[in-house]
């Protein structure tokens, strides 16, 4: 995220503009923790936002009229979310696997309603005792950003495949795989819902040899062509990577689909597939 030097139409209390001062304060404490244990890789996220320079800001604030917000960024997972705190305290939790990498926190005061006549006290005497106009959503302050860093735990279960199923008669007993998201997502018919979970049920391999096993060698296919390989910023393909590597398989991106098979029928030989396997309705 970028929060560099930018003009407003309206005063903006920023540490790049002299709005409120010069010595503008509007500090952001965040402490990230992995909860659940190791494995899970559960993130909290505790806040508390310091003291800022505008008491006027905060007043309007406790009015209803603006709110606490904090944009809280991950480009490792692409987790984005203008976090709406409520409180100048407080905590909140992640699930497993939305924060990984590099995080970006920015605490920001937004408006929460729209005021024709917004008319901050203690602002530089350049605006003379105009008012401003502000919608719904306009930023009001901002501070700097804060990085922190989690580290990503690719052994953890956090869903490598979602089944999701389709009314759509293109796929009517076919299937399909994306692969370009966080998780591999197999769009399947409607018509094979039964059957999978039949398959699923009775604990058989047939699911694993057949539409698991293609996926996954898809998907292998896809990290070598994609040329990210074990630089891959997909959650799903670390996960995918790292189990290769537990398993001490020679593989490499340049190879040709056929082992790509190969290998594909080893990583779901043990079903190791089904215990990161999500099934949607």
């Amino acid at each position: 995220m970028s929060y560099r030097a930018k003009a407003f139409p309206y005063p903006v209390m920023s540490p790049h503009s002299s709005d409120f001062g010069n010595d503008v304060e509007f500090a952001l404490d965040v402490v990230p923790e992995v909860i659940g244990g190791d494995e899970s890789q559960q993130i909290r996220v505790s806040y508390e936002f310091g003291r800022h320079s505008s008491e006027w800001l905060g007043q309007y604030v406790e009015s209803g009229m603006a709110e606490y917000v904090i944009d809280i960024a991950c480009s490792e997972t692409r987790f984005r979310d203008f976090w709406r705190v409520g409180h100048p305290v407080g905590h909140r939790e992640f699930e497993p696997g939305e924060l990984a990498g590099t995080v970006e926190v920015t605490p920001m005061i937004v408006a929460a309603v729209a005021n024709p006549e917004y008319q901050p006290s203690g602002i530089d005497r350049e605006f003379g005792s105009h008012s401003f106009a502000v919608d719904a959503g306009d930023v009001l302050a901002f501070g700097h950003t804060t990085t922190f860093t989690i580290g990503f735990n690719a052994g953890a279960d956090r869903g490598l495949l979602t089944i999701r199923f389709t009314p759509d008669p293109e796929y009517f007993n076919n299937y399909r795989f994306e692969l370009g998201g966080d998780r591999i997502i197999i769009n399947a018919g409607e018509s094979l819902r039964e059957p999978i979970a039949r398959v699923q049920s009775i604990g058989v391999q047939l699911l694993y040899m057949g539409m698991f096993k293609d996926c996954i060698a898809s998907a292998l296919e896809y990290l070598a062509e994609d040329g990210e390989w074990e630089d891959t910023s997909h959650a799903w393909g670390k996960t995918l990577l790292a189990r290769i590597d537990e398993l001490g398989l020679d593989v490499s991106p340049d190879e040709d689909r056929e082992k790509f098979e190969v290998i594909a029928q080893r990583l779901v030989a043990d079903r190791w597939i089904h215990a990161v396997a999500v099934l949607n309705g």
